[in-house]
């Protein structure tokens, strides 16, 4: 068994993760965040790359665009150790 100080974030990371682009109707990604367990979604551009992300939190607020509440992305490497992202999620 491997020390935990020792996972790096592939190791922890989702394989499949579900995205929206920043057209994404608000009631569709309340509805893909309450059907697939989600705190938070990435928010993608139309190159595929990660813009933002939106949670139930940001769809408080009216709204009628999703790039209009998202909040800004926090990215790691695969080969980043995880233990380094602890103060990262402890601060969400």
């Amino acid at each position: 068994m491997r020390p935990y100080r020792n996972l790096t974030c592939a190791e922890i990371m989702t394989p499949h993760v579900v995205t929206i682009s920043r057209s994404t109707q608000p009631e569709a990604v309340r509805a893909l965040l309450v059907k697939h367990d989600c705190r938070a979604l990435p928010v993608l551009d139309d190159e595929g790359r990660i813009v933002g992300t939106v949670g139930l939190r940001e769809l408080l607020q009216p709204t009628a665009h999703v790039q209009e509440v998202m909040s800004s992305p926090s990215t790691a490497t695969a080969e980043r150790p995880a233990q380094e992202l602890i103060d990262l999620f402890a601060q969400s």
